[in-house]
């Protein structure tokens, strides 16, 4: 049975409605556009930045513009400190949508939308007008390969995931007919190509979905049961392989494929409007949530009618793709959806961008909620300066707090404290909060020195080349060292950062012991070399 929850997004239903207190926030770029594409939480309670800069040398770009685009990875501490960052150019553009941690040597795997042929950087030939680069560094940011995909037209990469076994998926969108490396039927439009490669990049399979006009692939997710799901949207109808009609402009449009990229299903929601699918989530084993946005009213397959010009939309489904519950939300006059997460306790966090009209017109701002599993509103957040603020990102890091992260062409206002350039990465950290069984929230303490907290980690662990080892608090100076069970020191380093790779690939197999001794802690852990 189908189940209709309407949300106003800020109504709240008791006096736990709050904004959280902000811990700090952070401008980033040089003197022209950099852009926020993607975030991601780290175990040492950081997290990585990724996206495009136009900056030249200037400001926080310690390196010269190699184009007019060029990608730009930025790793901070907990506290908004700087530790490194990466920037990656060519001859042409370069724009970093995705990253994601390795999960078997701790290092990390890019994906970037790229129109640079070869040059020193990169040694793979440019194949379209634009292609999917993908670049493999080890956890001390050393290339390990890289490798394009594309036809020979327009692809953009969206996503690449990584699997347990080590391949790698790639959600990419594709303007190309088969050319290149792309080997897949095109349909018209834009279309979603899926690859599978092993992890030296080699492609295992491929698959392409789409009708005869634009069909849009925004996320991609590795399921339960060993297969994967498809999330995008689409304006075709029944047409090339897609078997459902279009309700309106753009509908939700979802496709579970099995192991081998074979389709086991496919799915399509919408009404009359602008339906448009951002992320989707495994909630359990029987059944996925999808969130989007939606400028529709009440039709075929859409049961809630608007609360503003655009909502937030989402649904939960089985594993057959039926519809068990609908939830809408609105505030403010349009909503833009970045990303949504139903956690563990069954609290569901959403990120986004509103639009308020006001006396002084169009007010544009970062927005976070989070609701309890009833829908009543547990916390609300509006983060905005003099000027337009996207967010791309809000994720809640391992130290309870929360992120917004996104792209701000504002001017030092009463939240935002500095601007850089026309466009800069905006980050602002707010206070976590804790619930009880009855979704209560409770402040967390400001300075948890718990000694779960205060205990070094080594990530992965058992090893085969790199871990990571997290220190979790910031220091000064520190000196890492690396014991056999026989206490005989093998080797040992000075440290600086809350995230130190070490590099075990020459140690036979076996059990050592690693210990790291700072001005702020002193601790060991044990890692298992495979």
């Amino acid at each position: 049975m189908k189940k209709q929850l309407l949300y106003p997004l800020f109504f709240c239903l008791s006096l736990n409605c709050y904004s959280q207190k902000i811990l700090w926030e952070q401008t980033l770029g040089g003197n022209n556009s950099e852009y926020l594409l993607d975030m991601i939480p780290t175990a040492d309670n950081g997290f990585l930045l990724a996206g495009a800069t136009q900056s030249f040398k200037s400001g926080d770009l310690t390196k010269e513009r190699s184009s007019n685009y060029d990608a730009w990875l930025w790793k901070m501490r907990a506290s908004g400190k700087k530790e490194w960052d990466l920037r990656i150019g060519g001859n042409g553009d370069n724009f970093l949508n995705s990253v994601a941690h390795t999960l078997k040597d701790g290092g990390f795997i890019l994906g970037l939308s790229s129109s640079s042929d070869r040059d020193n950087y990169k040694t793979e030939s440019l194949i379209g007008k634009s292609d999917a680069w993908i670049i493999k560094l080890d956890a001390a940011r050393n290339v390990l390969w890289q490798k394009a995909y594309g036809g020979l037209e327009k692809e953009e990469l969206v996503k690449v995931l990584p699997l347990i076994g080590g391949d790698y998926i790639l959600l990419i969108n594709s303007n190309s007919s088969s050319g290149g490396n792309k080997a897949v039927p095109y349909y018209g439009g834009q279309d979603i190509w899926v690859i599978r490669i092993n992890s030296e990049g080699v492609i295992k399979w491929q698959r392409s979905f789409g009708g005869e006009y634009d069909d849009i692939g925004s996320d991609i997710i590795a399921t339960s049961d060993k297969g994967f799901l498809i999330g995008g949207y689409s304006n075709s109808g029944v047409s090339g392989n897609k078997t459902s009609d279009s309700f309106g402009n753009n509908d939700y449009w979802v496709i579970k494929i099995n192991a081998d990229g074979k389709e086991l299903w496919q799915k399509t929601y919408g009404s009359e409007g602008n339906d448009e699918l951002k992320q989707i989530q495994e909630v359990s084993k029987d059944g996925y949530r999808l969130y989007g946005i939606s400028d529709s009213e009440v039709g075929t397959a859409k049961n809630s009618g608007l609360q503003s010009e655009v909502d937030y939309w989402s649904l939960d489904i089985d594993n057959q793709g039926e519809v068990k519950q609908e939830l809408s939300y609105g505030y403010g006059s349009r909503n833009f959806l970045s990303n949504g997460l139903v956690k563990d306790n069954g609290t569901i966090l959403l990120g986004g961008t509103t639009l308020e009209k006001t006396k002084q017109g169009t007010k544009v701002s970062f927005l976070g909620t989070l609701l309890n599993k009833e829908g009543d509103v547990l916390w609300e957040n509006s983060i905005s300066g003099k000027g337009e603020n996207v967010l791309s990102k809000l994720i809640e890091t391992r130290d309870g707090s929360y992120v917004f992260a996104g792209t701000s062409d504002s001017k030092p206002d009463r939240e935002k404290s500095s601007q850089k350039g026309m466009n800069d990465f905006w980050l602002v950290k707010v206070k976590g909060k804790t619930s009880d069984k009855n979704n209560e929230t409770q402040e967390e303490t400001d300075n948890d020195t718990s000694k779960e907290k205060l205990k070094i980690e080594a990530i992965p662990n058992p090893v085969v080349t790199y871990t990571n080892i997290i220190i979790p608090v910031e220091y000064k100076a520190g000196v890492l060292k690396l014991y056999d069970i026989t206490g005989r020191i093998l080797y040992q380093q000075v440290i600086k950062n809350q995230t130190e790779p070490l590099n075990l690939s020459g140690y036979s197999r076996g059990t050592y012991i690693i210990t790291v001794k700072t001005d702020e802690i002193e601790d060991s852990v044990n890692i298992v070399k495979e």
